[in-house]
């Protein structure tokens, strides 16, 4: 399957987290290092051209939280965004990991700081996209010292 273009999806609203689940499935191919990726929808909940990958380390530490909340801060109004969806994207099964935890529970963080609306943080892996549910990752222990 080919990675849908903008042109062809523009139009169509993501209302659910379904939707945007199937959305990020189609838009993200297997990665072998993980990511973050930042997207916005417009007023409508239509997905917005900016789509923004960032390799990121394997440990999420306190300084990202605020980094991608500015990120999210910046880009968002830049674009004319409604709300914001962010995706950790790595390598490996649907099992959620210690990791996939931290890294979560950053972006959930970086959303509310960001003082927009959102959606997720939704974790993409070789077998596709979940929503994680936030009490799998709320006590989760983000790193203090620098990335």
């Amino acid at each position: 399957m080919s990675i849908p273009s903008y042109d062809s999806v523009r139009g169509i609203p993501l209302l659910s987290n379904d939707e945007i689940m199937d959305r990020i499935d189609a838009l993200l191919e297997p990665t072998t290092h993980p990511h973050v990726w930042l997207m916005f929808l417009d007023e409508r909940s239509r997905q917005l051209p900016a789509l923004m990958p960032y390799e990121v380390p394997v440990r999420a530490k306190l300084e990202h939280c605020a980094f991608f909340a500015e990120l999210v801060r910046e880009v968002g109004e830049s674009v004319g965004a409604r709300r914001a969806f962010l995706t950790f994207e790595r390598p490996g099964s649907w099992v959620v990991t210690a990791r996939d935890r931290r890294w979560l529970h950053t972006l959930r963080e970086a959303s509310l700081l960001s003082g927009f609306a959102f959606r997720g943080p939704f974790l993409a892996h070789d077998s596709g996209v979940c929503l994680v549910p936030p009490d799998d990752y709320a006590d989760a222990v983000v790193d203090s010292e620098p990335a």
